[in-house]
């Protein structure tokens, strides 16, 4: 018989009136990568609850060799669709931080969003063109990318592939 004890840390990070939370951070193994997700609005995860979303992220990137991750949001309000000024900020350190070499977009397909939804995706990916030295990916079924967590086609297993920077004029770069 064997025995294996896990320990995993965990911090959030929240406003001080707890209506934002601007990071998630999960770390099993501190000897292996830890990537920077960025996913569509914070949860009600607070370090001890779990949302299916972050269960789904932790299985996922255990499989693919990570040693834990730190989740921001396009929106940090935990109630509604909301974000300030605090939230990009965080997700301009988080993504310039040595600490996190691959950063993972995972926030689904916007084009059914509202227009705010579509213009904070802007803002982030704006951030994410100006980090040097990074792997920026995005969540892949092997046939669509960008595909959130919860989508029914990534739940057991995603890939991560190179994620494609595209210009205002809808033009690859």
């Amino acid at each position: 018989m064997k025995s294996v004890t896990t320990t995993i840390i965990t911090e959030a990070t929240f406003s001080d009136d707890n209506r934002h939370r601007y990071a998630l951070k999960k770390v099993w193994n501190g000897s292996r990568p830890l990537a920077l997700i960025v996913s569509k609005s914070a949860g009600s995860d607070d370090g001890v609850f779990e949302t299916l979303t972050q269960t789904i992220i932790t299985n996922n990137l255990y499989k693919l060799g990570y040693g834990g991750f730190c989740l921001c949001n396009l929106f940090s309000s935990i109630n509604d669709k909301d974000s300030n000024k605090d939230n990009m900020q965080t997700i301009k350190e988080l993504a310039n931080s040595k600490d996190y070499p691959d950063i993972i977009i995972c926030w689904g397909c916007l084009s059914a969003s509202k227009e705010s939804v579509q213009e904070q995706a802007i803002k982030v990916v704006n951030i994410l063109a100006n980090v040097k030295k990074k792997n920026i990916y995005t969540v892949s079924n092997g046939i669509a990318t960008n595909c959130h967590p919860l989508s029914p086609s990534v739940r057991k297993s995603f890939d991560i592939v190179p994620f494609e920077f595209v210009s205002e004029e809808g033009v690859k770069e």
